[in-house]
Parts: structure tokens; sequence; C-alpha cells
């Protein structure tokens, strides 16, 4: 007995997503995108975070502005994913 989605054929199901209307991004394509967010967060921790984190001001001045930049980016995607298509 086959399980479904385990046992379904890639292709197919790709093709029936298509069908369905959804945009498919091929997974090489994803695995690039995860590596530049881990690349420029590495190079963020390199040049802030490690030098600076014991500063008194480190928090205010680097970790707050950055946290509320990274949520005004998210919520702009959630929007735009949502209401432009």
């Amino acid at each position: 007995m086959t399980r479904f989605p385990i046992d379904a054929p890639k292709k197919r199901v790709l093709r029936t997503f298509e069908r369905l209307g959804f945009r498919i991004v091929r997974e090489r394509e994803h695995i690039g995108g995860v590596a530049g967010q881990l690349t420029v967060i590495g190079i963020a921790l390199v040049l802030f975070g490690l030098p600076f984190r014991e500063k008194p001001w480190y928090r205010s001045r680097i970790v707050v502005p950055a946290s509320i930049a990274i949520a005004a980016v998210g919520f702009y995607w959630a929007v735009q994913r949502v209401l432009v298509r």
C-alpha cells in the first residue's frame, strides 16, 4: 500500500501544484536563498555581535533597531504575498 505524500511521484505532485496556481520554487534556488541569508547573518554577527555584545549600549542601539527592521521586512513580505499576486 502506498502512503501519500511519501510515495507520490515528485514530478506529478509539482505539476498538480502548478495547475492549482501555486508557483513552484525549485530546491536549488531555495537552498541558495537560505545560504545567502545565513551568510548575511554570519557577517552581521562577526561585525556587530562579537565585538560589541558586552557594551552597555549594544542592546538599545543594535539589537532593538535590527529586530524592528527584520520584523518590518517580514510584515511587508507577508502583506505582499497575501494581497499581491
